[in-house]
């Protein structure tokens, strides 16, 4: 190494130290304003202003988005910072963690490179959904890592729940008021449908899979809002996430084999009431436009997707290494090469691939027996294998409408630490067996 290599090396090292005093100066004046709270009130605060901003965020045409999404990045911020104070800094992550790490970083540098030379990235639709991914990633190792326990993550998850069916409440009520007026309209009457049925439908996934309560009355409530959900999914017309859940329902047969009979009779059950029912037939006839593109082409039925597949081949044939920095397709493969190229392909494509191979790997019942997040994971993954190819930011995005499925991955990651590796803030040191030292911190 160089003398000139060397003093950047020092320079950089010493901006780091720097930041990170700084970062914790902040979170011991935070902790100092909240003194008779215990640590995890102020994290269930935080994660629970989180997950509202976060989808206060999705209400279209409305003034509270002027409060809304700013709420919702300072949020994900001071979460995110009260979170690394709270484990000292010093936290503990597996491989797929640190290889998130690196291809993030590589990433945002092929995005700036790519801009210095003529093809601006930084605008590029994928950057935004792949920062929130990660970032909600490292936050559920955080959470785990931070005692915030699973009865506590599953009060989170059930105030997200809430708040998706507020917003189908007020989808419900503002755009689709009448069900003879939506039946005789032949255009889309919900512009992110897309946002909506991806939180529409992990919601009901969450409702339905994860919270395991029997009694009476919670059976009734969870098969209502579940039914609410889809009800409102079917109004916006989100075929994809149609797909993706009823692909996800089968899926559970399959990983699930305790009461995989009476899930296949409870299908069937279904399946024939709502054939029975004339009033159901022409609501599914009509979300999925049978009678609109009764005898169309595929490419007409899938809202000219196989068209717009062919004009992003040609997009991509023109820049085929770094891609065209901004373009929208509606499939995540396909619009991350016709953006970044092969070069941002090669990048991002194997984060998800991994991360699907370390979900569907995971054995039921061996996180929780009655709150089962394992199987909950496996599921969400299924559905985002479906969503993958037929929208065009899942799982990354758009926006933050994927954090559950990345902060549910680091959450459970965190709870295995026998391939882990220890990030002490300076370093990187395999230890998976000895107790990490906590930074300690004095005002």
């Amino acid at each position: 190494m160089t003398k000139k290599s060397k003093k950047i090396f020092v320079i950089i090292h010493l901006f780091g130290i720097l930041i990170k005093d700084y970062l914790q100066g902040v979170c011991v004046k935070i902790v100092s304003s909240t003194q008779g709270i215990t640590h995890r009130k102020v994290v269930l605060i935080l994660f629970y202003m989180t997950i509202i901003f976060s989808i206060l965020a999705q209400v279209l045409d409305s003034p509270i988005l002027v409060v809304a999404r700013p709420g919702m990045y300072l949020s994900w911020a001071f979460l995110g910072l009260y979170l690394l104070f709270r484990v000292g800094f010093s936290f503990k992550v597996k491989l797929f963690g640190i290889n998130f790490m690196i291809s993030y970083a590589v990433f945002i540098l092929f995005c700036l490179v790519a801009t210095l030379f003529g093809v601006n990235h930084l605008h590029a639709g994928i950057l935004l959904p792949l920062t929130v991914s990660f970032g909600a990633y490292f936050i559920g190792v955080l959470l785990k890592q931070a005692n915030f326990d699973e009865k506590l993550l599953k009060r989170c998850l059930g105030l997200f729940v809430v708040c998706v069916v507020c917003l189908a409440l007020q989808i419900k009520f503002t755009y689709f008021p009448s069900l003879s007026s939506w039946m005789s309209d032949l255009v889309y009457g919900y512009a992110k449908k897309n946002s909506a049925g991806q939180l529409f439908a992990v919601s009901a996934i969450i409702l339905l899979f994860y919270f395991n309560y029997t009694t009476k009355k919670a059976l009734l409530v969870r098969f209502l809002l579940s039914g609410f959900l889809l009800y409102v999914l079917l109004l916006i017309q989100c075929r994809t996430a149609l797909i993706g859940f009823i692909v996800t329902c089968f899926a559970k047969l399959i990983f699930v084999k305790k009461g995989r009979g009476k899930g296949i009779l409870l299908y069937l059950f279904i399946g024939i009431v709502a054939l029975m029912n004339d009033q159901v037939i022409s609501i599914v006839r009509r979300a999925l436009f049978l009678d609109k593109y009764a005898g169309a082409d595929v490419n007409t039925f899938s809202s000219g997707r196989v068209g717009y597949f062919n004009d992003a081949l040609q997009v991509f044939y023109s820049h085929p290494l770094v891609g065209n920095g901004s373009y929208y397709v509606d499939n995540f493969y396909l619009n991350l090469l016709t953006e970044s190229g092969i070069i941002g392909l090669v990048i991002i494509v194997p984060v998800f691939f991994s991360r699907l191979f370390f979900n569907l790997k995971l054995e039921n019942n061996s996180f929780h027996p009655k709150n089962n997040l394992n199987t909950l994971l496996k599921l969400l993954s299924v559905f985002y294998i479906i969503e993958s190819f037929l929208e065009a930011y899942p799982p990354l995005g758009p926006g933050v409408c994927s954090f559950v499925f990345w902060l549910v991955s680091g959450y459970v990651d965190a709870t295995n630490p026998k391939t882990s590796v220890n990030y002490l803030g300076d370093q990187l040191v395999n230890n998976p067996i000895k107790k990490r030292r906590r930074i300690r911190i004095t005002a």
